[in-house]
């Protein structure tokens, strides 16, 4: 026993592909726009932290560079003075080293010693061991010609953090000293105070052994320096330490790029770096406000995507169904062409948009133009259809002409048929009788005569009978051509209407 598992197929529609199309279309580029959004502007908002970190350190750069070029200039201004050249007068080196400091709150001190020892300063000085034996003297005499900084310290006892800068001097006798100032940091660290880098960021100040002159920003982020520790082993400071750039950027390995630090350790010989960093979180809020912002507008977008691509496929499938309602039609006999859009009717929007779409236009676009073919393609089949039933109705005509004919030649038959009966009766029943025989035998003669014409007459209308079907034969070939040149016809159309749909 056979069972058929029949299964209904669901009707196939191009519905489901266009409107994947064209949301791939559509959403493709907004994702692409929108990722490519939020890149730009995290990279802008990089850039911006960027600038205030390049900004803080070049403001603090440019009042360290300016002390440094004052006092440089202020220290070779006061090694030329006359009283320099002969025998040095103390007393009077020490009034002219006061006038040089006085209402400039930059330098703490000035200090002349000479060689053997022997030494005077605009205040007075606690420590009064040696000096030969400090830094800014050893470095003075070592480098004499030029000017000799020393490594920023801090003074406990003011809470200040110094630098000293000497130069040696000599008079005509040959002898020489040294003059130092003391250079105090505290204008630079005032600066400090109306610098801001982005929300989480530090500026900070630090000598080039590693000690923080001054770390100034957002304390919470855990980004600010505690003034006065030595960060020379942290990673920060090697990075900038180990850069062959005297300022630029380095990135920590292991830290975004949102981290990365931007210094200036100035020229070859300063002392002093500045470098401005962020913490991994400074973006946060601003990364959260952008990607919030990034989806609302994608999903706006993504809606309205939607709502088009809807419409669109409705509208086109609304437009094929008026095809497709039209050649059903047709297949059931029924030959309307489409109509003409006529505004006036009142129907949806997307309805009358789809009456648009198919309304026969030679001049439209390729619908219109295809829909105004269709209607072509309808007016030539109908004309075809009442050729086929005018040559019907003669074939019909003509096969009963035929009928008729054919009863005839029967009946004729028939009649031979009956003839040669009885002249077999006859010729039996006259057997004994030959001269009986012979009489009828002319009797018969005639009838054979009279069978002979019949027969002629019989073959007359049966060559009638035969030209009538070869007229017949011929207007079925007529026919049958007309029928083949029908079916070439409705293929091409099933092939226009298969095209239309792929389209």
């Amino acid at each position: 026993m056979n069972v058929k598992n029949t299964t209904k197929r669901r009707s196939k529609s191009i519905n489901k592909p266009i409107m994947i199309m064209l949301l791939v279309l559509g959403f493709v580029p907004i994702v692409i726009m929108a990722i490519n959004s939020y890149i730009i502007n995290i990279d802008m908002l990089r850039e911006r932290n960027d600038l205030a970190k390049q900004s803080a350190v070049a403001t603090i750069q440019k009042s360290r560079t300016d002390l440094r070029k004052t006092t440089n200039d202020k220290l070779t201004e006061v090694s030329r003075q006359p009283i320099f050249e002969n025998d040095f007068d103390f007393k009077q080196i020490r009034r002219d080293l006061r006038l040089t400091v006085s209402g400039d709150d930059a330098y703490t001190n000035v200090i002349f010693i000479n060689q053997n020892g022997k030494f005077t300063s605009a205040k007075s000085i606690k420590d009064t061991a040696d000096l030969r034996t400090k830094d800014w003297y050893k470095g003075a005499i070592q480098k004499e010609g030029q000017i000799y900084w020393t490594t920023p310290h801090y003074l406990e006892a003011t809470g200040q953090w110094l630098t000293t800068a000497s130069t040696v001097v000599r008079n005509k006798k040959g002898d020489s000293g040294v003059i130092c100032f003391n250079v105090s940091y505290d204008g630079i660290v005032n600066e400090f105070a109306d610098m801001k880098v982005g929300r989480t960021g530090s500026l900070t100040l630090v000598s080039n052994t590693g000690n923080v002159i001054n770390s100034t920003g957002n304390e919470n982020a855990g980004t600010v320096y505690k003034i006065g520790k030595n960060i020379s082993q942290s990673p920060e400071f090697k990075a900038i330490a180990n850069s062959r750039k005297r300022k630029g950027t380095v990135h920590i390995k292991g830290e975004n790029k949102t981290q990365d630090i931007y210094f200036d350790k100035g020229n070859n010989s300063s002392v002093t770096w500045t470098f401005a960093k962020v913490s991994k979180d400074d973006l946060k809020t601003e990364q959260t406000a952008l990607f919030r912002n990034t989806v609302f507008i994608f999903i706006v977008i993504g809606i309205l995507i939607v709502i088009a691509t809807i419409a669109s496929v409705r509208w086109i499938t609304d437009g094929i169904d008026i095809f497709k309602n039209r050649i059903q039609e047709a297949a059931s006999g029924n030959l309307n062409k489409l109509d003409k859009y006529d505004p006036s009717i009142k129907q949806p929007p997307l309805k009358k948009l789809a009456a648009k779409f198919v309304s026969p236009d030679p001049n439209g676009h390729e619908f219109n133009k295809i829909a105004y073919e269709y209607n072509l393609m309808i007016d030539a089949t109908a004309e075809l259809i009442g050729h086929v039933q005018t040559n019907s109705a003669k074939v019909d005509e003509m096969s009963t002409s035929l009928l008729d004919l054919s009863k005839q030649t029967d009946r004729a038959i028939d009649e031979v048929a009956q003839t040669i009966t009885g002249i077999a009766d006859v010729t039996s029943s006259q057997a004994q009788e030959t001269q009986e025989s012979v009489t009828k035998l002319e009797e018969l003669s005639k009838v054979i005569d009279e069978l002979n014409e019949s027969v002629q007459a019989m073959n007359a209308e049966s060559d009638e009978s035969a030209k009538i079907n070869q007229d017949n034969m011929n207007t079925m070939d007529s026919v049958n051509s007309n029928w083949v040149a029908e079916l070439d016809d409705m293929k091409a159309l099933s092939q226009s209407v298969q095209n239309m749909n792929a389209d």
